[in-house]
Protein backbone atom coordinates (compact mmCIF):
# COMPACT_ATOMS: atom_id res chain seq x y z
CA UNK A 1 0.00 0.00 0.00
CA UNK A 2 1.53 3.59 -1.29
CA UNK A 3 2.32 5.77 2.13
CA UNK A 4 -0.03 8.24 3.28
CA UNK A 5 2.11 11.51 2.78
CA UNK A 6 2.54 10.26 -1.51
CA UNK A 7 -1.40 9.82 -1.55
CA UNK A 8 -2.32 13.10 0.37
CA UNK A 9 0.53 14.93 -2.22
CA UNK A 10 -1.13 12.95 -5.65
CA UNK A 11 -4.72 14.23 -4.46
CA UNK A 12 -3.48 17.82 -3.82
CA UNK A 13 -2.21 17.79 -7.27
CA UNK A 14 -4.88 16.73 -8.67
CA UNK A 15 -7.05 19.07 -6.69
CA UNK A 16 -5.43 21.95 -8.01
CA UNK A 17 -5.22 20.46 -11.90
CA UNK A 18 -8.93 19.54 -11.79
CA UNK A 19 -9.71 22.89 -9.82
CA UNK A 20 -7.90 24.91 -12.40
CA UNK A 21 -10.06 23.37 -15.65
CA UNK A 22 -12.96 23.82 -14.25
CA UNK A 23 -12.70 27.39 -14.01
CA UNK A 24 -11.17 27.85 -17.08
CA UNK A 25 -13.56 25.46 -18.91
CA UNK A 26 -16.34 27.39 -17.40
CA UNK A 27 -15.10 30.87 -17.90
CA UNK A 28 -13.95 30.11 -21.55
CA UNK A 29 -17.88 29.26 -22.49
CA UNK A 30 -18.90 32.84 -21.13
CA UNK A 31 -16.36 34.77 -22.41
CA UNK A 32 -16.97 33.47 -25.89
CA UNK A 33 -20.65 34.33 -25.52
CA UNK A 34 -20.07 37.69 -24.11
CA UNK A 35 -17.44 38.47 -26.75
CA UNK A 36 -20.27 38.11 -29.68
CA UNK A 37 -23.66 38.73 -28.02
CA UNK A 38 -26.29 37.08 -29.92
CA UNK A 39 -24.53 34.63 -31.26
CA UNK A 40 -22.97 31.45 -30.92
CA UNK A 41 -20.35 31.65 -33.78
CA UNK A 42 -17.42 31.57 -31.51
CA UNK A 43 -18.91 29.13 -28.92
CA UNK A 44 -19.62 26.48 -32.07
CA UNK A 45 -16.19 26.95 -33.61
CA UNK A 46 -14.66 26.83 -30.03
CA UNK A 47 -16.47 23.25 -29.51
CA UNK A 48 -15.81 21.69 -33.03
CA UNK A 49 -12.16 22.62 -32.82
CA UNK A 50 -11.45 21.05 -29.60
CA UNK A 51 -13.26 18.16 -30.41
CA UNK A 52 -11.26 17.74 -34.07
CA UNK A 53 -8.18 18.47 -31.90
CA UNK A 54 -8.57 15.84 -29.65
CA UNK A 55 -9.45 13.46 -32.20
CA UNK A 56 -6.68 13.75 -34.30
CA UNK A 57 -3.96 14.29 -32.16
CA UNK A 58 -4.90 12.23 -28.61
CA UNK A 59 -3.54 9.06 -30.12
CA UNK A 60 -0.25 10.76 -31.20
CA UNK A 61 0.42 12.39 -27.68
CA UNK A 62 -0.51 9.05 -25.90
CA UNK A 63 2.25 7.01 -27.63
CA UNK A 64 4.57 10.03 -26.91
CA UNK A 65 3.59 9.88 -23.37
CA UNK A 66 5.05 5.65 -23.54
CA UNK A 67 7.87 6.69 -25.09
CA UNK A 68 8.83 9.82 -22.79
CA UNK A 69 9.79 9.23 -19.26
CA UNK A 70 7.54 9.41 -16.78
CA UNK A 71 8.30 13.52 -15.03
CA UNK A 72 9.47 14.86 -18.60
CA UNK A 73 5.94 14.10 -19.60
CA UNK A 74 4.26 15.39 -16.82
CA UNK A 75 6.53 18.49 -16.95
CA UNK A 76 5.68 19.22 -20.70
CA UNK A 77 1.93 18.39 -20.04
CA UNK A 78 1.42 20.00 -17.28
CA UNK A 79 3.54 23.55 -18.51
CA UNK A 80 1.64 23.14 -22.22
CA UNK A 81 -2.37 22.88 -20.21
CA UNK A 82 -1.02 25.93 -17.99
CA UNK A 83 0.88 27.99 -20.12
CA UNK A 84 -1.53 27.84 -23.36
CA UNK A 85 -4.43 28.59 -20.64
CA UNK A 86 -2.73 32.49 -19.08
CA UNK A 87 -1.92 33.05 -22.80
CA UNK A 88 -5.49 32.41 -23.93
CA UNK A 89 -6.74 34.63 -21.03
CA UNK A 90 -4.26 37.20 -21.61
CA UNK A 91 -5.86 36.96 -25.46
CA UNK A 92 -9.41 37.15 -24.03
CA UNK A 93 -8.23 39.80 -21.98
CA UNK A 94 -6.72 41.83 -25.09
CA UNK A 95 -10.26 41.33 -26.99
CA UNK A 96 -12.16 42.87 -24.21
CA UNK A 97 -10.14 45.72 -24.37
CA UNK A 98 -9.52 46.56 -27.38
CA UNK A 99 -12.64 45.21 -29.53
CA UNK A 100 -14.38 48.26 -30.07
CA UNK A 101 -10.98 50.12 -31.86
CA UNK A 102 -10.50 46.93 -33.43
CA UNK A 103 -14.10 46.54 -34.87
CA UNK A 104 -14.08 45.83 -38.55
CA UNK A 105 -10.68 45.03 -39.24
CA UNK A 106 -8.61 41.72 -39.25
CA UNK A 107 -7.14 42.13 -35.86
CA UNK A 108 -10.45 40.80 -34.28
CA UNK A 109 -10.36 37.85 -36.81
CA UNK A 110 -6.68 37.19 -35.62
CA UNK A 111 -7.27 37.51 -32.11
CA UNK A 112 -10.31 35.10 -31.81
CA UNK A 113 -8.38 32.33 -34.25
CA UNK A 114 -5.35 32.80 -31.56
CA UNK A 115 -7.68 32.39 -28.51
CA UNK A 116 -9.25 29.30 -30.32
CA UNK A 117 -6.06 27.99 -31.53
CA UNK A 118 -4.83 27.85 -27.71
CA UNK A 119 -7.91 26.90 -26.02
CA UNK A 120 -7.44 23.74 -28.24
CA UNK A 121 -4.11 23.26 -27.58
CA UNK A 122 -4.64 23.84 -23.24
CA UNK A 123 -7.49 21.19 -23.57
CA UNK A 124 -5.52 18.59 -25.69
CA UNK A 125 -2.38 19.10 -22.94
CA UNK A 126 -4.76 18.29 -20.41
CA UNK A 127 -6.15 15.45 -21.86
CA UNK A 128 -2.23 14.45 -21.49
CA UNK A 129 -1.97 15.20 -18.47
CA UNK A 130 -4.96 13.38 -17.74
CA UNK A 131 -3.18 10.08 -19.01
CA UNK A 132 -0.26 10.69 -17.29
CA UNK A 133 -1.42 10.98 -13.92
CA UNK A 134 -4.62 9.18 -13.87
CA UNK A 135 -3.70 6.25 -16.50
CA UNK A 136 -0.21 5.95 -15.52
CA UNK A 137 1.04 7.20 -12.18
CA UNK A 138 -1.68 6.00 -9.84
CA UNK A 139 -1.25 2.26 -11.09
CA UNK A 140 2.51 2.62 -9.74
CA UNK A 141 1.54 4.26 -6.79
CA UNK A 142 -1.03 1.77 -6.24
CA UNK A 143 1.54 -1.05 -6.26
CA UNK A 144 -0.19 -3.88 -7.72
CA UNK A 145 -2.62 -3.25 -5.22
CA UNK A 146 -6.28 -3.19 -7.05
CA UNK A 147 -7.99 -2.52 -3.35
CA UNK A 148 -5.79 0.72 -3.16
CA UNK A 149 -6.35 1.59 -7.10
CA UNK A 150 -9.67 1.54 -7.10
CA UNK A 151 -9.51 3.73 -3.47
CA UNK A 152 -6.95 6.23 -5.33
CA UNK A 153 -10.01 5.94 -8.90
CA UNK A 154 -12.75 6.74 -6.59
CA UNK A 155 -10.91 9.49 -4.60
CA UNK A 156 -9.80 11.60 -8.08
CA UNK A 157 -13.16 11.41 -9.61
CA UNK A 158 -14.79 12.33 -6.08
CA UNK A 159 -11.93 15.46 -6.47
CA UNK A 160 -13.15 15.83 -10.15
CA UNK A 161 -17.20 16.03 -9.02
CA UNK A 162 -16.71 18.54 -6.08
CA UNK A 163 -14.85 20.90 -8.38
CA UNK A 164 -16.99 20.84 -11.24
CA UNK A 165 -19.85 22.05 -8.81
CA UNK A 166 -17.68 24.62 -6.53
CA UNK A 167 -14.86 25.92 -9.52
CA UNK A 168 -17.72 27.21 -11.76
CA UNK A 169 -19.19 29.00 -7.82
CA UNK A 170 -15.75 31.08 -7.63
CA UNK A 171 -15.58 32.07 -11.20
CA UNK A 172 -19.51 33.20 -11.21
CA UNK A 173 -18.14 35.39 -7.99
CA UNK A 174 -15.21 36.84 -9.56
CA UNK A 175 -17.09 37.79 -12.97
CA UNK A 176 -20.15 39.48 -11.48
CA UNK A 177 -17.60 41.42 -8.98
CA UNK A 178 -14.79 42.11 -11.38
CA UNK A 179 -15.62 42.77 -15.06
CA UNK A 180 -14.42 40.27 -17.90
CA UNK A 181 -11.08 41.32 -18.70
CA UNK A 182 -10.32 41.48 -14.55
CA UNK A 183 -11.52 37.73 -14.46
CA UNK A 184 -9.61 36.81 -17.19
CA UNK A 185 -6.44 38.06 -15.68
CA UNK A 186 -7.27 36.49 -12.19
CA UNK A 187 -7.18 32.54 -14.47
CA UNK A 188 -3.97 33.65 -16.00
CA UNK A 189 -2.51 34.33 -12.75
CA UNK A 190 -4.03 31.28 -10.96
CA UNK A 191 -2.65 28.49 -13.55
CA UNK A 192 0.53 30.20 -13.46
CA UNK A 193 0.97 30.01 -9.61
CA UNK A 194 -1.08 26.70 -10.03
CA UNK A 195 1.87 24.86 -12.56
CA UNK A 196 4.60 25.68 -9.90
CA UNK A 197 3.01 23.60 -6.98
CA UNK A 198 1.21 21.38 -9.52
CA UNK A 199 4.76 20.25 -10.74
CA UNK A 200 6.36 20.50 -7.54
CA UNK A 201 3.80 17.72 -5.90
CA UNK A 202 4.10 15.66 -8.58
CA UNK A 203 8.24 15.81 -8.36
CA UNK A 204 8.15 15.27 -4.74
CA UNK A 205 5.84 11.95 -5.52
CA UNK A 206 8.70 11.03 -7.93
CA UNK A 207 11.24 10.95 -5.86
CA UNK A 208 9.84 9.46 -3.00
CA UNK A 209 8.77 6.49 -5.55
CA UNK A 210 11.90 5.05 -7.77
CA UNK A 211 9.82 2.84 -9.36
CA UNK A 212 8.06 5.89 -11.42
CA UNK A 213 12.05 6.42 -12.70
CA UNK A 214 11.48 2.31 -14.96
CA UNK A 215 9.48 2.26 -17.71
CA UNK A 216 8.65 -0.53 -19.75
CA UNK A 217 10.26 -0.27 -23.47
CA UNK A 218 7.71 -0.15 -26.46
CA UNK A 219 9.21 -3.47 -28.51
CA UNK A 220 8.54 -2.19 -31.99
CA UNK A 221 11.41 0.00 -34.42
CA UNK A 222 11.33 2.75 -33.70
CA UNK A 223 11.68 3.49 -29.93
CA UNK A 224 15.71 3.31 -29.86
CA UNK A 225 15.91 6.30 -31.87
CA UNK A 226 12.82 8.32 -30.46
CA UNK A 227 13.91 7.27 -27.24
CA UNK A 228 17.55 8.61 -27.48
CA UNK A 229 17.26 11.78 -27.35
CA UNK A 230 14.37 12.09 -24.18
CA UNK A 231 15.77 10.46 -21.41
CA UNK A 232 17.28 13.43 -18.93
CA UNK A 233 20.43 11.89 -16.25
CA UNK A 234 19.04 14.14 -13.64
CA UNK A 235 15.30 12.83 -13.72
CA UNK A 236 15.13 9.33 -14.86
CA UNK A 237 16.37 6.54 -17.27
CA UNK A 238 13.86 3.88 -18.75
CA UNK A 239 14.73 0.27 -17.58
CA UNK A 240 17.45 -0.83 -20.72
CA UNK A 241 16.78 -4.02 -22.60
CA UNK A 242 19.07 -6.31 -21.11
CA UNK A 243 20.91 -7.65 -23.80
CA UNK A 244 21.72 -3.96 -24.75
CA UNK A 245 26.05 -4.07 -24.32
CA UNK A 246 27.03 -0.64 -21.80
CA UNK A 247 30.13 0.07 -24.45
CA UNK A 248 27.38 0.75 -26.91
CA UNK A 249 26.17 3.87 -25.82
CA UNK A 250 28.90 6.11 -26.34
CA UNK A 251 28.33 5.04 -30.14
CA UNK A 252 28.79 7.90 -32.32
CA UNK A 253 28.39 6.13 -35.66
CA UNK A 254 24.60 7.04 -35.74
CA UNK A 255 23.69 10.67 -36.24
CA UNK A 256 20.82 11.72 -35.19
CA UNK A 257 20.41 15.08 -36.81
CA UNK A 258 18.81 13.99 -39.99
CA UNK A 259 17.09 11.09 -40.05
CA UNK A 260 14.56 12.35 -37.96
CA UNK A 261 13.96 15.39 -39.89
CA UNK A 262 12.84 13.15 -42.78
CA UNK A 263 11.36 10.44 -40.87
CA UNK A 264 9.77 11.62 -37.92
CA UNK A 265 6.55 12.56 -39.40
CA UNK A 266 5.90 9.21 -41.06
CA UNK A 267 6.91 7.44 -37.96
CA UNK A 268 4.19 9.67 -35.74
CA UNK A 269 1.56 8.69 -38.60
CA UNK A 270 2.60 4.66 -38.33
CA UNK A 271 2.45 4.39 -34.55
CA UNK A 272 -0.43 6.55 -34.39
CA UNK A 273 -2.27 4.10 -36.88
CA UNK A 274 -0.32 1.19 -34.76
CA UNK A 275 -2.27 2.83 -31.89
CA UNK A 276 -5.95 2.90 -33.21
CA UNK A 277 -4.43 -1.26 -34.58
CA UNK A 278 -3.69 -2.28 -31.02
CA UNK A 279 -7.13 -0.18 -29.07
CA UNK A 280 -9.38 -2.59 -31.50
CA UNK A 281 -7.46 -5.71 -31.29
CA UNK A 282 -7.00 -5.88 -27.60
CA UNK A 283 -8.65 -8.05 -25.44
CA UNK A 284 -10.00 -5.11 -23.39
CA UNK A 285 -11.37 -3.18 -26.31
CA UNK A 286 -15.02 -4.22 -26.16
CA UNK A 287 -15.27 -3.05 -22.17
CA UNK A 288 -13.07 0.31 -23.91
CA UNK A 289 -15.84 0.57 -26.33
CA UNK A 290 -18.69 0.40 -23.91
CA UNK A 291 -17.82 3.11 -22.29
CA UNK A 292 -16.84 5.40 -25.54
CA UNK A 293 -21.06 4.42 -26.22
CA UNK A 294 -21.88 6.04 -23.06
CA UNK A 295 -20.74 9.20 -24.61
CA UNK A 296 -23.71 9.48 -27.31
CA UNK A 297 -26.45 10.93 -24.76
CA UNK A 298 -28.45 13.89 -24.19
CA UNK A 299 -30.01 12.38 -21.19
CA UNK A 300 -26.89 14.27 -18.29
CA UNK A 301 -27.18 17.73 -16.68
CA UNK A 302 -25.66 19.23 -19.17
CA UNK A 303 -26.65 22.75 -21.38
CA UNK A 304 -28.98 20.37 -23.82
CA UNK A 305 -30.66 18.98 -20.93
CA UNK A 306 -30.95 21.83 -18.78
CA UNK A 307 -32.23 24.03 -22.08
CA UNK A 308 -34.73 20.78 -22.63
CA UNK A 309 -36.05 21.39 -18.94
CA UNK A 310 -36.24 24.84 -19.21
CA UNK A 311 -37.81 25.35 -22.46
CA UNK A 312 -40.63 22.86 -20.59
CA UNK A 313 -41.39 25.27 -17.44
CA UNK A 314 -38.60 24.30 -14.94
CA UNK A 315 -36.79 27.18 -13.21
CA UNK A 316 -33.45 27.87 -13.61
CA UNK A 317 -33.42 27.66 -9.89
CA UNK A 318 -34.67 24.07 -10.35
CA UNK A 319 -32.62 23.43 -12.80
CA UNK A 320 -29.87 24.48 -10.72
CA UNK A 321 -30.60 22.43 -8.17
CA UNK A 322 -31.50 19.22 -9.74
CA UNK A 323 -27.98 19.59 -11.32
CA UNK A 324 -26.74 19.45 -7.69
CA UNK A 325 -28.61 16.78 -6.69
CA UNK A 326 -27.33 14.80 -9.73
CA UNK A 327 -23.56 15.70 -8.86
CA UNK A 328 -24.07 14.69 -5.14
CA UNK A 329 -25.42 11.21 -7.06
CA UNK A 330 -22.46 11.03 -8.80
CA UNK A 331 -20.38 11.22 -5.46
CA UNK A 332 -22.48 8.45 -3.96
CA UNK A 333 -21.47 6.20 -6.82
CA UNK A 334 -17.84 7.17 -6.52
CA UNK A 335 -17.69 6.31 -2.78
CA UNK A 336 -19.72 2.98 -3.28
CA UNK A 337 -17.63 1.86 -6.18
CA UNK A 338 -14.39 0.18 -3.70
CA UNK A 339 -16.71 -1.40 -1.60
CA UNK A 340 -18.93 -2.88 -4.27
CA UNK A 341 -15.68 -4.01 -6.95
CA UNK A 342 -14.18 -5.48 -3.62
CA UNK A 343 -17.62 -7.55 -3.31
CA UNK A 344 -18.41 -8.79 -6.50
CA UNK A 345 -15.23 -8.44 -8.95
CA UNK A 346 -14.25 -5.66 -11.52
CA UNK A 347 -16.02 -7.25 -13.87
CA UNK A 348 -19.93 -7.59 -12.04
CA UNK A 349 -19.22 -4.21 -11.10
CA UNK A 350 -19.21 -2.66 -14.37
CA UNK A 351 -21.96 -5.06 -15.44
CA UNK A 352 -24.32 -3.61 -12.72
CA UNK A 353 -23.50 -0.18 -13.37
CA UNK A 354 -24.25 -0.06 -17.01
CA UNK A 355 -27.44 -2.48 -15.91
CA UNK A 356 -28.29 0.28 -13.34
CA UNK A 357 -28.34 3.01 -16.28
CA UNK A 358 -30.01 1.53 -18.50
CA UNK A 359 -32.66 0.44 -16.12
CA UNK A 360 -32.83 4.13 -15.17
CA UNK A 361 -33.02 5.44 -18.18
CA UNK A 362 -36.25 3.57 -19.28
CA UNK A 363 -37.66 6.18 -16.91
CA UNK A 364 -36.64 8.79 -19.31
CA UNK A 365 -37.79 6.66 -22.19
CA UNK A 366 -41.34 6.17 -20.45
CA UNK A 367 -41.47 10.05 -19.81
CA UNK A 368 -41.11 10.66 -23.97
CA UNK A 369 -44.20 8.88 -24.52
CA UNK A 370 -46.37 10.23 -21.34
CA UNK A 371 -49.12 12.67 -21.41
CA UNK A 372 -47.27 16.20 -21.15
CA UNK A 373 -44.61 15.24 -23.36
CA UNK A 374 -43.79 17.72 -25.99
CA UNK A 375 -42.54 14.75 -28.48
CA UNK A 376 -44.51 14.76 -31.67
CA UNK A 377 -43.11 11.24 -33.58
CA UNK A 378 -44.29 12.57 -36.89
CA UNK A 379 -43.20 16.21 -36.15
CA UNK A 380 -40.24 15.43 -38.84
CA UNK A 381 -43.06 15.54 -42.27
CA UNK A 382 -45.95 16.82 -40.48
CA UNK A 383 -44.58 19.79 -38.71
CA UNK A 384 -48.00 20.89 -37.55
CA UNK A 385 -48.57 21.04 -33.82
CA UNK A 386 -50.34 18.42 -32.36
CA UNK A 387 -53.23 18.25 -29.53
CA UNK A 388 -51.69 15.10 -27.45
CA UNK A 389 -48.48 17.21 -26.64
CA UNK A 390 -47.98 20.28 -24.53
CA UNK A 391 -45.30 22.90 -24.97
CA UNK A 392 -44.93 24.80 -22.31
CA UNK A 393 -42.24 27.97 -22.05
CA UNK A 394 -41.34 30.05 -19.79
CA UNK A 395 -41.76 28.93 -16.15
CA UNK A 396 -44.34 27.04 -14.62
CA UNK A 397 -46.54 29.75 -13.71
CA UNK A 398 -46.54 31.24 -17.05
CA UNK A 399 -47.86 27.35 -18.24
CA UNK A 400 -50.69 27.40 -16.48
CA UNK A 401 -51.91 30.61 -17.60
CA UNK A 402 -51.62 29.55 -21.43
CA UNK A 403 -52.91 26.20 -21.02
CA UNK A 404 -55.83 27.14 -18.78
CA UNK A 405 -56.29 23.58 -16.66
CA UNK A 406 -54.56 22.36 -14.32
CA UNK A 407 -54.43 19.03 -15.78
CA UNK A 408 -51.93 20.00 -18.66
CA UNK A 409 -49.58 21.42 -15.88
CA UNK A 410 -49.81 17.81 -13.48
CA UNK A 411 -48.96 15.94 -17.36
CA UNK A 412 -46.31 18.20 -17.78
CA UNK A 413 -45.07 17.43 -14.13
CA UNK A 414 -45.63 13.62 -14.63
CA UNK A 415 -43.63 14.00 -17.71
CA UNK A 416 -40.72 15.59 -16.61
CA UNK A 417 -40.63 14.05 -12.83
CA UNK A 418 -39.98 11.05 -14.77
CA UNK A 419 -37.48 12.37 -17.00
CA UNK A 420 -35.34 13.95 -14.52
CA UNK A 421 -35.48 11.01 -11.93
CA UNK A 422 -34.49 9.11 -14.96
CA UNK A 423 -31.23 10.79 -15.17
CA UNK A 424 -30.64 11.37 -11.82
CA UNK A 425 -30.64 8.04 -10.63
CA UNK A 426 -28.66 7.26 -13.93
CA UNK A 427 -25.72 9.01 -12.90
CA UNK A 428 -25.01 6.67 -10.03
CA UNK A 429 -23.55 4.22 -12.83
CA UNK A 430 -22.77 6.30 -15.44
CA UNK A 431 -19.80 8.17 -16.82
CA UNK A 432 -21.49 11.22 -19.27
CA UNK A 433 -18.92 12.95 -20.77
CA UNK A 434 -15.48 13.81 -20.59
CA UNK A 435 -15.48 16.54 -23.00
CA UNK A 436 -13.28 19.52 -22.57
CA UNK A 437 -16.42 21.94 -23.59
CA UNK A 438 -18.67 20.59 -20.85
CA UNK A 439 -19.94 24.00 -19.50
CA UNK A 440 -20.46 24.90 -23.30
CA UNK A 441 -21.93 21.11 -24.58
CA UNK A 442 -21.70 18.59 -21.70
CA UNK A 443 -21.14 18.37 -18.20
CA UNK A 444 -17.41 16.92 -17.92
CA UNK A 445 -16.56 14.15 -15.92
CA UNK A 446 -19.05 11.76 -14.12
CA UNK A 447 -18.37 9.62 -11.33
CA UNK A 448 -19.89 6.64 -12.00
CA UNK A 449 -19.95 2.63 -11.79
CA UNK A 450 -19.46 2.41 -15.45
CA UNK A 451 -17.09 4.42 -15.85
CA UNK A 452 -14.94 3.72 -12.73
CA UNK A 453 -14.92 0.18 -13.85
CA UNK A 454 -13.54 0.46 -17.22
CA UNK A 455 -11.18 2.78 -15.97
CA UNK A 456 -9.64 -0.15 -13.69
CA UNK A 457 -10.08 -2.41 -16.04
CA UNK A 458 -7.83 -0.63 -18.79
CA UNK A 459 -5.20 0.24 -15.93
CA UNK A 460 -5.06 -3.26 -15.07
CA UNK A 461 -5.10 -5.09 -18.02
CA UNK A 462 -3.30 -2.58 -20.72
CA UNK A 463 0.35 -3.39 -21.09
CA UNK A 464 2.47 -0.43 -18.74
CA UNK A 465 4.00 0.29 -22.59
CA UNK A 466 0.98 0.87 -24.08
CA UNK A 467 -1.22 2.46 -21.36
CA UNK A 468 -0.74 6.15 -22.73
CA UNK A 469 -1.95 5.12 -26.62
CA UNK A 470 -4.35 3.13 -25.75
CA UNK A 471 -6.02 5.74 -23.40
CA UNK A 472 -4.88 8.29 -26.24
CA UNK A 473 -7.18 6.41 -28.91
CA UNK A 474 -9.84 6.07 -26.06
CA UNK A 475 -10.10 9.46 -25.91
CA UNK A 476 -10.46 9.91 -29.07
CA UNK A 477 -13.37 7.42 -29.39
CA UNK A 478 -15.02 9.03 -26.71
CA UNK A 479 -14.90 12.22 -28.88
CA UNK A 480 -16.34 10.67 -31.73
CA UNK A 481 -19.59 9.82 -30.29
CA UNK A 482 -19.45 12.96 -29.02
CA UNK A 483 -19.53 14.52 -32.28
CA UNK A 484 -22.28 12.06 -32.98
CA UNK A 485 -24.38 13.39 -30.27
CA UNK A 486 -23.99 17.22 -31.22
CA UNK A 487 -24.46 16.21 -34.89
CA UNK A 488 -28.05 14.58 -33.90
CA UNK A 489 -28.84 17.30 -31.57
CA UNK A 490 -27.96 19.69 -34.38
CA UNK A 491 -30.62 17.92 -36.80
CA UNK A 492 -32.94 17.33 -34.49
CA UNK A 493 -32.99 20.55 -32.65
CA UNK A 494 -36.76 20.80 -31.18
CA UNK A 495 -38.62 19.97 -28.10
CA UNK A 496 -41.28 17.90 -30.59
CA UNK A 497 -37.97 16.03 -31.86
CA UNK A 498 -35.71 15.13 -28.38
CA UNK A 499 -38.07 12.17 -27.81
CA UNK A 500 -35.57 11.22 -30.55
CA UNK A 501 -32.44 11.83 -28.85
CA UNK A 502 -33.58 10.30 -25.68
CA UNK A 503 -34.20 7.38 -27.24
CA UNK A 504 -30.95 6.86 -29.44
CA UNK A 505 -29.51 7.85 -25.73
CA UNK A 506 -30.88 4.66 -24.59
CA UNK A 507 -30.03 2.59 -27.59
CA UNK A 508 -26.64 3.36 -27.56
CA UNK A 509 -26.54 2.81 -23.55
CA UNK A 510 -27.75 -0.97 -23.83
CA UNK A 511 -24.97 -1.07 -26.70
CA UNK A 512 -22.20 0.11 -24.71
CA UNK A 513 -23.75 -2.43 -21.79
CA UNK A 514 -23.79 -5.60 -24.52
CA UNK A 515 -20.36 -4.53 -25.35
CA UNK A 516 -18.93 -4.77 -21.95
CA UNK A 517 -21.31 -7.91 -21.37
CA UNK A 518 -18.76 -9.14 -24.42
CA UNK A 519 -16.17 -8.77 -22.28
CA UNK A 520 -17.19 -9.69 -18.94
CA UNK A 521 -18.40 -12.72 -20.85
CA UNK A 522 -14.99 -13.56 -22.46
CA UNK A 523 -13.08 -12.78 -18.98
CA UNK A 524 -15.18 -14.63 -17.02
CA UNK A 525 -16.16 -17.52 -18.91
CA UNK A 526 -20.39 -16.47 -18.74
CA UNK A 527 -21.95 -14.13 -17.71
CA UNK A 528 -25.05 -15.32 -15.18
CA UNK A 529 -23.88 -17.46 -12.43
CA UNK A 530 -22.96 -21.39 -13.44
CA UNK A 531 -25.88 -23.78 -12.29
CA UNK A 532 -23.38 -26.20 -10.24
CA UNK A 533 -22.11 -22.83 -8.35
CA UNK A 534 -25.60 -22.66 -6.90
CA UNK A 535 -25.80 -26.85 -5.92
CA UNK A 536 -23.55 -25.90 -2.76
CA UNK A 537 -26.11 -23.35 -1.54
CA UNK A 538 -29.45 -26.11 -2.72
CA UNK A 539 -27.71 -28.82 -0.92
CA UNK A 540 -27.17 -26.89 2.25
CA UNK A 541 -30.24 -25.19 2.02
CA UNK A 542 -31.79 -28.97 1.68
CA UNK A 543 -29.94 -30.03 4.51
CA UNK A 544 -31.16 -26.88 6.95
CA UNK A 545 -34.56 -27.28 5.69
CA UNK A 546 -34.14 -31.50 6.59
CA UNK A 547 -32.77 -30.70 9.98
CA UNK A 548 -35.51 -28.37 11.05
CA UNK A 549 -38.16 -30.70 9.71
CA UNK A 550 -36.30 -33.65 11.73
CA UNK A 551 -36.14 -31.55 15.24
CA UNK A 552 -40.32 -30.69 14.68
CA UNK A 553 -41.24 -34.61 14.26
CA UNK A 554 -42.25 -35.00 10.94
CA UNK A 555 -40.72 -37.83 10.74
CA UNK A 556 -37.89 -39.76 8.69
CA UNK A 557 -36.60 -37.84 5.46
CA UNK A 558 -34.79 -38.87 2.81
CA UNK A 559 -31.80 -36.44 2.48
CA UNK A 560 -31.22 -35.93 -1.43
CA UNK A 561 -27.89 -38.15 -2.65
CA UNK A 562 -24.75 -35.53 -2.61
CA UNK A 563 -24.77 -37.28 -6.64
CA UNK A 564 -28.44 -35.86 -7.48
CA UNK A 565 -27.53 -32.19 -6.93
CA UNK A 566 -23.63 -32.00 -7.63
CA UNK A 567 -20.41 -32.66 -6.36
CA UNK A 568 -17.75 -31.06 -4.38
CA UNK A 569 -16.66 -29.64 -1.55
CA UNK A 570 -19.62 -27.24 0.10
CA UNK A 571 -17.33 -24.86 1.39
CA UNK A 572 -14.60 -24.18 -1.64
CA UNK A 573 -17.52 -23.40 -4.22
CA UNK A 574 -18.48 -19.80 -3.98
CA UNK A 575 -22.38 -18.88 -4.68
CA UNK A 576 -21.30 -16.65 -7.69
CA UNK A 577 -18.51 -16.90 -10.11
Amino acid sequence: MAPGHLLAKAYASHTLSAWGDRMWTFAIGLFLVQLTPGSLRLTAVYGIVVACTILLFCSSTGNWVDRAPRLRAAQVALAANNLTIALCAAGVCLLFVYRPRWEGTWAVAVAETAVIALAAVAALASETSKIIVQRDWVVVIAGGDNNQLANMNAVFRTIDQTTYVLAPTLVGAVMSFWKPAGAAVFLAAWNLLSVIFEYGLLRAIFRALPELAHKTAIDDDAPRSIGSDLPDPHEEVPAPPTTAPPTTAPATTAPPTTAPATTAPPKQILRSLAAWKHYFSHPVFPAAFGLAALYMTVLGFDSITQGYLYSQGVAEWLVGLLTGVGALTGLLGAVAFPSVRRRLGIERTGLSGFGLESFSLCFCVAAVFTPGSPFQWDYLWDPAPSNSTAEPTGNATATGAETGTNSAIADVTISLALFVTGIISARFALKESDSHQFCIFGPGEGLWLADLSVTQIIQEKVEEARRGSFSGVQSSMNMVMDLVKYGLVAGLPGPQTFGYLVVASFLFVCLGWLSFGIYSRRQRGHLLPHLESLVPCLRKAESLRYQQMKAGGYGTIRVPEESSLGSGPEESTPLLS
